[in-house]
């Protein structure tokens, strides 16, 4: 008998959520708020989201009111204007790692607005899953899942997809490849054809030496590399390279084990780290991976390195320091390019 699917949860509530934020919820309310944040990574989402924003308005309101009274500093009183200005100081609320200002009326009203208003965006662009496995095979004709082609189907995947865990040969292959990948993003954004060449042929290496199965995705990889040598523009390559990606972590990647995956992160890192671009070490982008990847089982190295890097961007994107962290995502990759565990169970092996 089938299992039935629990009900999906309800929206986080918005009063809720703030009350939580200012440390104002006890007992039982606030147990029921720390499973959900623990238990629902989109709940989880939403409230680093509101946290970051709130921390931006935060600076934005200091910096407003340093200038401020720099300017009241610099301007003689006149007498009989001068007044008590202790009403309008802000309330400071605290929450995780930061202190706020809120206008010192409507307070809780604004907390919870400022949640409802970055719910209700969030809404819109949160990352939607993969298409489900169930609804895949739902399009497969039925005499192909017979018990007898099951079977046969998933003996010839290997050891890989039996749970036996991956190789050092295979740890090192597909976190390289999640680097290069990445690397033939980047060259194709910069149109730079020289060394999307180079990464194409080092990915076809990869392929080659360390994936079992793998002349699907070289067949993929070799048409973007020989509609690149006939001088197709890199640009409306994009879409092929985008799509190749996809369809080589979906085949690559086990839930506990993103080499891939943890490989494109990491060399995303760095490179943000190198070129200063602090925009993306602020971004969810940068942030959900390395909340993912702090999950899992870490190698000692890896876990110090990720811990540096959160230590890092929990100071904000402005603040952190870039050599840290270029420093770090280096580290890593010298680790797990040599296919050490990184990340993910030890093989059974």
């Amino acid at each position: 008998m089938p299992k039935a699917e629990a009900p999906a949860r309800p929206p986080i509530d918005p009063e809720e959520l703030a009350a939580f934020i200012d440390g104002r919820l006890d007992g039982e309310r606030r147990r029921l708020m720390i499973e959900r944040l623990a238990e629902d990574e989109e709940a989880y989402d939403l409230y680093d989201e509101v946290v970051r924003v709130r921390a931006e308005q935060a600076d934005s309101e200091g910096a407003e009111t340093a200038e401020a009274e720099a300017r009241a500093e610099a301007t003689p009183e006149r007498s009989g204007t001068g007044r008590d200005r202790s009403g309008d100081s802000a309330r400071v609320v605290r929450f995780p790692g930061r202190a706020l200002g809120w206008p010192g009326l409507g307070w809780v009203a604004a907390a919870a607005a400022l949640v409802a208003a970055v719910l209700a965006g969030w809404l819109l662009i949160r990352p939607r899953g993969p298409v489900p496995s169930t609804e895949l095979l739902a399009r497969y004709d039925p005499e192909n899942l017979g018990p007898g082609a099951a079977a046969a189907a998933l003996e010839v995947l290997g050891p890989t997809l039996r749970g036996e865990g991956l190789t050092p040969e295979e740890r090192a292959a597909y976190f390289q490849l999640g680097v290069r990948a990445f690397d033939l993003a980047l060259a194709a954004e910069a149109e730079d054809r020289e060394r999307a060449q180079k990464w194409l042929q080092e990915i076809d290496r990869l392929l080659s030496e360390g994936v079992d199965f793998a002349f699907v995705h070289q067949d993929a990889y070799r048409e973007i590399d020989r509609r690149l040598a006939e001088a197709t523009s890199l640009s409306s390559l994009r879409p092929e390279i985008a799509a190749a990606e996809v369809e080589l972590e979906d085949d690559l990647d086990l839930p506990d084990e993103p080499y891939l995956a943890f490989g494109r992160w990491v060399e995303a890192m760095r490179v943000a780290a190198a070129t200063g671009d602090r925009r993306f070490l602020g971004s969810r982008e940068a942030r959900r991976p390395l909340r993912r990847f702090m999950r899992l089982e870490l190698s000692p190295p890896v876990a110090r390195k990720l811990t540096a890097v959160s230590t890092e961007l929990d100071r904000g994107a402005e603040a952190a320091k870039l050599p840290t962290i270029q420093e770090a995502m280096l580290a890593i990759i010298s680790e797990c390019a040599r296919g050490s565990v990184c990340l993910g169970p030890v093989d059974a092996s």
